[in-house]
């Protein structure tokens, strides 16, 4: 009848309003530096004919693309769904990551670079950035809390605006690993006591009741870290995770960056907004860039799993697999996501 058709079609309009619902994407990108060119020719005079497969970085993308398809392997084993962009899949994602404007990007028939074909908004710096004209607002991680476990952040997924949530880690190997842990703690064991303390030891050949506890705590921290590492149960690395939201206007932008920062902070998180480091933060989260805003000490690789985004809310098939058909109907689930 005409009255239920009405309300079918009030319905739909509130269904399809631009910014009603989200649903999340999640790209895992893979970076790696070669070693030093003298490392190289070192390596090629223990091996016999390598050395104009080396020089050529021939070889090194090779061991580069056989460790990435077995990443893919293991992230196979443990998400539903997982495979490898392809060019023009991948140019689209490096181009959201730069833009506010979402479209597809097609692969040049003519080979160029991609500043050519992705930049299509200006940067502009300040303690309040602008992409394009949109504001940028950056928040930073900067504490963690005393426990983590999977999952950690997933209240992020039911936030009902865009947002850019990136985690970038930097990882070490086991013996730079051993030596920055190590660092670690002999500075916190050094702190137990104070050079006054010592000095009376020194004369009265007593030792010091007194302790800062805080100090040693923290310099127990990092032996078990230590035994951890060299049981090879975990591995470290240097994480910075930030989230980023924007909009056109900026008391908007500034509201979204508030409930952002009250979500993680309700997790035990430090958090900072940031001002003068804005641009330098906003840089850190693109993919491919490992120098800009790089957040120390290390965590462990366990702690850094707990807080990668591995929990999405499940927005429902896009096709019915037994019929071969669209949905009959769409709904709204957890947030704003569809389903």
């Amino acid at each position: 009848d005409i009255a239920s058709a009405l309300v079918d079609a009030e319905r739909r309009a509130q269904f399809d309003e631009a910014g009603a619902h989200y649903e999340s994407s999640y790209y895992l990108t893979l970076l790696w530096l070669p070693p030093a060119e003298n490392a190289a020719r070192a390596d090629a005079w223990l091996y016999e004919g390598r050395g104009d497969r080396t020089a050529s970085g021939r070889e090194a993308l090779g061991q580069f693309v056989d460790r990435a398809e077995r990443v893919l392997a293991m992230v196979e084993g443990f998400m539903p769904e997982a495979a490898w962009l392809d060019d023009a899949e991948t140019l689209t994602y490096l181009h959201s990551t730069v833009s506010t404007r979402r479209h597809g990007v097609r692969v040049p028939e003519t080979p160029m670079h991609l500043d050519a074909i992705l930049a299509d908004e200006p940067l502009t710096g300040g303690l309040e950035p602008q992409l394009g004209g949109a504001h940028l607002r950056t928040l930073t991680v900067m504490g963690f809390p005393s426990q983590t476990w999977p999952g950690l952040l997933d209240d992020l997924n039911r936030l009902a605006f865009p947002y850019r949530w990136a985690t970038r880690a930097i990882c070490l190997d086991k013996t730079d690993a051993t030596k920055v842990l190590g660092r670690i703690r002999r500075q916190w064991f050094s702190k137990r006591k104070s050079i006054a303390a010592i000095l009376k030891e020194v004369m009265t050949n007593e030792a010091s009741a007194l302790i800062d506890s805080d100090a040693a705590n923290k310099a127990l921290d990092a032996d078990l870290a230590l035994q951890e590492l060299g049981s090879d149960l975990v591995g470290a690395a240097y994480v910075t995770a930030t989230v980023t939201v924007w909009d056109a206007d900026p008391r908007i932008a500034d509201e979204r960056l508030r409930l952002v920062e009250k979500t993680v902070q309700g997790r035990d998180f430090t958090v900072m907004r940031e001002t003068i480091n804005a641009v330098e933060a906003w840089l850190g989260s693109l993919p491919g860039h490992v120098y800009a805003n790089v957040r120390q000490p290390p965590i462990s690789t366990l702690n850094l799993a707990h807080m990668m985004p591995f929990s999405a809310v499940w927005a429902g098939p896009a096709e019915d697999a037994h019929f071969d058909a669209p949905p009959l109907f769409f709904g709204r689930t957890e947030g704003s996501t569809p389903f």
